[in-house]
């Protein structure tokens, strides 16, 4: 009596298996066409459902696991055919589908082909253009520093001999020559995207940008600690999955243990 009194206040599992509601995104007419076709699944899920009800939610007897276990199984066993008769239904759509992406993916395929060509090329140009740039920043950074040397040495010889409007003179000059060497350094560190900047007569604007990418060399002397805070919880607890299946079943900062799970056949 207890149970039934339970079941009377629990909505019925044939309830929760009604049709969608007002505003789902499924076309109507499809929906008919697969309630229509589908009658006899949902059939033997509504007989499943009404069994459902009628179980026990708590194994006291042999009896309260057969029914229980019957009803697992079954379920289990109904879930598959109904999956089965999914596979075969959507398959024509997807068929369609799959027609409709290869058609474009084979002109996609043809115009990202020629982009790669001479994307290519202008990369190449674009990093001997960053490249000349910044040598030739360097080369005048260094022309300048030489010049502030050459020049302060002047200033402490003209001091030594007495001639203070001479060595004011080579003074001011290296300092203009700091500032030209500070100013040419500052190109060589600048962005590539400061460096490679062209407007051609169509109007067209052309730059490049800064493009960091990495080449693993030896993947055992990789510091993963370093990644620890960039690593994503689900990939970490896939790996932490993976651990346990390999037989391992200590690791630090986790609780491996055993949770057995109820089969029937």
């Amino acid at each position: 009596m207890a149970s039934q009194a339970k079941s009377a206040t629990r909505p019925s599992t044939t309830e929760a298996l009604s049709e969608p509601g007002p505003g789902h995104n499924n076309p109507p007419d499809l929906l008919t066409q697969l309630a229509e076709d589908h009658a006899p699944l949902r059939h033997e899920i509504e007989k499943l459902a009404d069994r459902a009800n009628g179980t026990p939610r708590e194994i006291k007897s042999e009896a309260d696991l057969d029914a229980i276990g019957t009803l697992i199984r079954d379920t289990r066993e109904l879930a598959r055919k109904a999956d089965k008769e999914r596979t075969t239904t959507k398959e024509p759509f997807l068929a369609g589908g799959r027609t409709v992406d290869q058609y474009f993916k084979t002109l996609t395929d043809r115009l990202v082909r020629i982009g790669d060509v001479f994307q290519k090329i202008a990369d190449e140009h674009a990093r001997k253009v960053a490249a000349a740039v910044r040598a030739k920043a360097d080369a005048d950074a260094k022309a300048a520093r030489e010049e502030a040397a050459r020049r302060e040495e002047a200033a402490r010889k003209a001091e030594d001999e007495n001639r203070k409007k001479n060595a004011e003179t080579h003074s001011a000059k290296a300092d203009v020559a700091l500032q030209a060497a500070e100013a040419a350094e500052a190109v060589a560190a600048a962005p590539v995207k400061e460096l490679v900047q062209t407007t051609t007569a169509s109007g067209l604007s052309a730059s490049a940008k800064d493009n960091w990418t990495f080449e693993i060399v030896d993947y055992d002397a990789l510091d993963l600690n370093k990644l620890r805070a960039l690593l994503k919880r689900d990939a970490v607890e896939a790996a932490i999955r993976q651990f346990i299946r390999n037989g391992n079943r200590t690791l630090d900062g986790v609780r491996i243990y055993n949770d057995p799970k109820a089969t029937f056949r």
